[in-house]
């Protein structure tokens, strides 16, 4: 679970946050989309976002 998500829930599910058990690599994702797509106003506003999240909280490589 992403750990901000696993913040916003804990306190509402009375859960404990706790560091994994075992060392977690890092995962690479993804977005692939049809060529069709390619001025969609909603696939241009989540590649947006997603190059301003990359930008504001850098790059994270394994």
């Amino acid at each position: 679970m992403h750990e901000r998500l696993a913040r916003v829930f804990a306190p509402l599910l009375l859960l404990e946050i706790r560091p994994a058990p075992i060392e977690v690599p890092l995962m690479r994702e993804m977005v692939q989309y049809h060529a069709a797509r390619l001025t969609d106003a909603g696939m241009l506003w989540l590649k947006n976002r997603l190059f301003a999240e990359v930008a504001e909280n850098g790059r994270q490589e394994g």
